[in-house]
């Protein structure tokens, strides 16, 4: 085992894909290790993994790359480094109306877990009196508008005409969610199978990642094993993933295969 090294886990939850740039790809110090360099690209929902360890005994390893984001010519830029002397450091940059979060890091064989995500953009009043204005111009121009908004809940959007769409209450997701559970849930148990319809508030990507960790509860202790994962695990889609990429999670190759199962979905 190397003196230093550094595993990361970049997970694209946003709706770009992500490119590498060539031209701003260093290793500064060591070297990548059983040839997991960065990958060429990473598709939305999925996740890009590399490692670069410590060339020699008394040495550390540092780098430094960018991914070009979808749709521009704006970057997002990631930096490592787990020096022999010193703390771990990390660091990264992106353009407004996106966010990283970091987990992990520390060690001298870290693994850390960048999550890239988008931000929502706030309804201001602002926002309000422009679309109000759009909308009574268009109207007198004799122009048909049509225009789509998403929102979370609140704070809440009023107009007076509208469609309104609440996809995780309508009854057809509902019903695709009750569908996948039944052909994909191990065992032959309602109460568990109701337990996860529930749960899940409406989270398609939730349902999917929660059904593995069952099945795979199913097999090494059956029934019992179900529902303690069940109880245990969060009902907040970050929290699944932040559980299954920390440093304190059991079984890492297990956690991996769900995360491909994903990205190969």
């Amino acid at each position: 085992m190397p003196a230093r090294s550094v595993t990361c886990i970049l997970l694209n939850a946003t709706a770009k894909t992500l490119t590498l740039d060539v031209q701003f790809q260093e290793l500064l110090h060591g070297e990548w290790s059983n040839g997991r360099m960065p990958p060429s690209s990473i598709a939305p929902g999925s996740f890009g993994k590399w490692e670069s360890e410590s060339g020699g005994f008394m040495t550390g390893t540092e780098g430094v790359l960018s991914y070009i984001i979808q749709g521009s010519d704006e970057k997002l830029q990631l930096h490592w480094n787990n020096p022999y002397a010193g703390s771990n450091w990390y660091g990264y940059s992106h353009p407004p109306g996106f966010k990283v979060e970091k987990n992990g890091g520390n060690g001298d064989n870290a693994t850390v877990t960048f999550i890239f995500t988008e931000t929502l953009e706030e309804w201001t009043k602002k926002s309000e009196s422009d679309f109000k204005s759009l909308s009574i111009d268009a109207v007198q121009a004799g122009v048909t508008l049509r225009i789509c908004l998403s929102s979370r809940h609140y704070p809440n959007i009023s107009m007076r005409k509208t469609l309104e769409l609440t996809v995780e209450a309508s009854a057809e997701h509902e019903r695709d969610i009750a569908t996948y559970i039944a052909q994909k849930l191990e065992g032959h148990d309602d109460d568990i199978k109701a337990k996860v319809l529930e749960k899940a508030g409406g989270i398609f990507m939730w349902v999917v990642i929660v059904v593995s960790l069952l099945n795979k509860a199913y097999d090494d202790g059956r029934l019992e094993a179900m529902r303690k994962v069940l109880e245990e695990v969060p009902s907040n889609l970050e929290d699944v993933f932040n559980s299954l990429l920390s440093k304190d999670y059991a079984n890492k190759a297990f956690a991996a295969e769900v995360l491909e199962q994903l990205q190969a979905g």
